[in-house]
């Protein structure tokens, strides 16, 4: 009975097998080859908190591809238009929407398919960063080309100094670096439970009165993001010495190592306000660990050249006795080889007070 059975299943799978693997034609695979040029590309992989980046619909042209550009072109991502006389568009993009992770998008209008996302007001306390998934679909437009449902993954997270620098030609390509340990030392306790002497915890106990009373806030002064005034100087700077790159030239990384400081120079005690940077050469330096630097601020020199004005401000939002927070924006020079290049930083900070 058993081998009748299996004979039978056998006999059915062969009759079947037609109808399981139809084979696909030429046609077919040049019609899904068609889809698989499709891309749906974000400005940035990795956004902030409330940040909104944009996204865009690419297709891949170029060589062998007959439809746009010379016919010796490499094969290279495009934006997809959405005007016919700009090249025959293939598609319509419909139903953009955030599969999942949050935050919202807003289909834009114009003569290329974009959207732009913007981020959540938070992300979960327990996690670093937060995936965020968004989708698109694209509708034919014309007879021999797919349906296609584009997907991309965004990342946002929650640092709390996120400082942008852009200067191609010292290899910082939108170079994100990011800090989120502000807090320093905080001031020892003496616990009268302790093994120690009556006159040693007299001591230990004049100490943290005096640190406590003192125009150096300790907690402060020894953080890797710390704002420090001088009343003799009449200045205060605010200086980052643990950033981190998390995003340069498109690639990412979510959990980086320090790598990079930033020091700004401001007249006056910081409050809340508008600071501006202009030509003072000790407005702003940045510089990685391994020496590459951009500054800007420079005095023309006695012949009346080589002004390079920051163009910049700080703008900060909260002054407490404790820390401050706001945002930063300047014109950066880097020099090489006798030339001189532009660029600009750009960002958001928080700094622990180090001196009250």
């Amino acid at each position: 009975m058993k081998k009748h059975l299996i004979i039978l299943l056998a006999c059915t799978l062969i009759m079947q097998a037609p109808l399981l693997a139809q084979p696909h034609t030429a046609a077919d695979l040049e019609t899904a080859l068609r889809g698989a040029r499709l891309e749906l590309k974000p400005e940035a992989q990795v956004v902030e908190i409330n940040e909104s980046t944009n996204l865009q619909v690419m297709i891949l042209t170029g060589l062998n591809f007959g439809d746009q550009g010379n016919a010796t072109d490499l094969p290279h991502l495009e934006p997809l238009p959405t005007r016919s006389d700009l090249w025959p568009v293939p598609y319509n993009a419909t139903n953009w929407r955030v599969v999942s992770g949050g935050g919202r998008v807003m289909p834009q209008s114009g003569d290329f398919v974009k959207c732009t996302y913007v981020a959540p007001p938070s992300i979960p306390n327990n996690v670093d960063s937060s995936e965020v998934v968004i989708s698109v679909d694209m509708q034919p437009a014309v007879a021999g080309w797919p349906q296609v449902t584009l997907l991309v993954t965004i990342y946002v997270v929650s640092n709390e100094t996120a400082i942008v620098v852009h200067m191609p030609e010292a290899g910082f390509n939108d170079a994100k670096y990011v800090s989120n340990n502000a807090g320093g030392i905080s001031i020892p306790v003496v616990d009268a439970r302790a093994a120690i002497s009556p006159q040693l915890q007299a001591q230990m106990a004049a100490v943290q009165r005096q640190l406590q009373n003192s125009t150096v806030n300790f907690n402060g002064i020894t953080s890797n993001a710390k704002v420090l005034y001088s009343p003799k100087d009449d200045k205060s700077a605010i200086q980052f010495t643990q950033l981190a790159l998390q995003v340069n030239n498109g690639q990412t990384t979510l959990h980086p190592e320090p790598s990079a400081t930033l020091a700004v120079s401001i007249n006056g005690k910081i409050t809340k306000g508008t600071y501006t940077l202009d030509i003072d050469p000790t407005n702003l330096a940045f510089a990685t660990y391994i020496g590459k630097a951009c500054t800007c601020g420079h005095k023309k020199d006695s012949e009346g050249k080589g002004e390079l004005p920051c163009r910049g401000k700080v703008v900060v939002e909260s002054a407490t006795d404790t820390e401050i927070k706001g945002t930063i924006s300047a014109t950066v020079y880097f020099a090489n080889n006798g030339n001189k290049f532009t660029g600009w930083i750009y960002g958001k900070f928080t700094a622990m007070v180090g001196t009250k």
